[in-house]
């Protein structure tokens, strides 16, 4: 891949999100795309390998998400080639960033591409999420083309902070996704995205915990 080639493709599409592209790093994220195609020839990271997809289905649609992060700390569950969780770090290198999944050769690439990149503000982390290591509770929690079930909201709950938000994106409008059980722990709103060149629905679930019965 000729990431050069493709830096206009990006940076505007940056600026279609409503974001200035001198403020994002644009080559380390095709630096990033580099990686992630080169990697994906030997270990199975993503069904996307045509380039100019690969920059609006993983990077611009990664990007969309940096709006709605909160606080210094995310923990991004399920990582697998690190979206969007290695883009976001590269997008925003003040918040520091767990990258959790459960296959042991989609964290080698990570641990690579946070070496080969030297991005600071990230660690790759083997495991699931019901049995992590809990050192410190995270601002905010994301999951990408990840089911939203009740079981999967129990578990981020413990790893999240007390205001705190969990961010979910979905394709289409995930009415399925907002079931009673989840309703009664979590507020729920559903944000529509639009992404260029991605020509797929897209929308963010912003969920924040609510308050445990009983608490002020």
């Amino acid at each position: 891949m000729n990431s050069e080639s493709f830096l206009p493709v990006l940076e505007s599409g940056i600026a279609a999100l409503g974001e200035d592209a001198a403020r994002h790093p644009c080559r380390h994220y095709l630096r990033f795309l580099d990686l992630l195609l080169d990697w994906n020839r030997k270990v199975n990271l993503t069904a996307i390998r045509e380039p100019r997809q690969a920059v609006a289905y993983h990077l611009l649609d990664s990007v969309s998400m940096s709006p709605y992060l909160h606080g210094v700390s995310a923990l991004d569950i399920g990582s697998g080639g690190g979206l969007p969780g290695l883009v976001l770090a590269m997008a925003r290198p003040a918040m520091r960033w767990t990258l959790l999944d459960s296959n042991g050769k989609k964290i080698r690439f990570l641990e690579h591409a946070i070496a080969e990149l030297g991005i600071a503000n990230a660690e790759a982390v083997h495991g699931r999420l019901g049995q992590f290591r809990l050192e410190r509770r995270f601002d905010t929690a994301i999951t990408r083309a990840v089911a939203l079930t009740p079981r999967l909201a129990r578990a981020v709950r413990p790893v999240l902070a007390d205001d705190g938000l969990f961010l979910a994106m979905k394709g289409a409008r995930p009415t399925e996704d907002v079931t009673a059980s989840i309703l009664r722990h979590w507020t729920v709103e559903t944000l529509p995205l639009r992404v260029p060149g991605v020509t797929s629905e897209r929308n963010l679930l912003r969920l924040k915990p609510r308050p445990a019965a009983g608490s002020a």
